[in-house]
């Protein structure tokens, strides 16, 4: 009975040392569980973090490029843009030379054709005062004093006539060289060309209402002589 109780005392100590051992190594496996699992959920926190770090990265490189290409098209449409000014730019600078040497020709032409007319009447005057002088030139009384003061008139009429018609000439390059600098500062060379052709047409006929009455003058002046004689 003893040996059996002994026995049976035996295996329950066994048991138990059998249960905690168990009990050990079934913790044991549960602590490697959790370790595993603990090192599995650190490894995805790694791995995600890891992959927002490069999501991140890969946006931030995708606005940069983005951003590049950007400044690249504004660059590209600046350049573009500038071209084009540069271009009209030339054009209207090729306009407004032209418009300007159109202009001088005008100009040129006009002075001629107010020297020949000048000239013409000059002419004509000159004849026309031949013709009286040759009527006068009957008349003996004074023939020298008239001859003078005819002299004297002609000569005063032609200093008055030449002074007017430089003053003139002198009002118009201004007024031409004004235009001009107008135009080329507004970019009107069309508007201004033809108010400077209007003024130009203006004195024209200014200078002949001036030669006109100038001539009007000396034959009244020369009128009043005879009248005296």
């Amino acid at each position: 009975a003893a040996a059996a109780l002994k026995k049976a005392e035996d295996e329950e100590t066994a048991r138990r040392k059998a249960e905690e051992e168990a009990a050990v190594l079934k913790k044991a496996e549960e602590d490697e569980t959790a370790r595993k699992k603990m090192e599995e959920e650190a490894a995805a926190r790694v791995k995600a973090e890891a992959e927002e770090a490069s999501r991140k990265k890969a946006a931030e490189q995708a606005e940069a490029w983005k951003k590049a290409e950007m400044e690249a098209a504004a660059q590209k449409k600046a350049e573009v843009e500038e071209a084009a000014a540069r271009k009209k730019a030339e054009k209207e600078t090729k306009a407004l030379k032209k418009a300007e040497k159109e202009a001088e020709a005008r100009r040129k032409a006009g002075e001629a054709a107010a020297a020949l007319k000048k000239a013409e009447d000059e002419e004509t005057a000159r004849r026309k005062a031949e013709e009286e002088a040759a009527v006068l030139k009957k008349a003996e009384e004074d023939e020298t004093a008239r001859k003078k003061m005819e002299e004297e008139a002609a000569a005063r009429v032609k200093a008055e006539a030449e002074e007017a018609s430089r003053k003139k000439a002198a009002e118009q390059a201004e007024a031409w060289k004004k235009a001009e600098m107008e135009a080329a500062a507004q970019k009107k060379a069309e508007v201004e060309e033809a108010a400077a052709r209007k003024k130009a047409e203006k004195e024209t006929k200014a200078l002949k209402k001036a030669e006109k009455e100038a001539e009007a003058r000396r034959k009244a002046g020369e009128a009043a002589a005879a009248l005296k004689k």
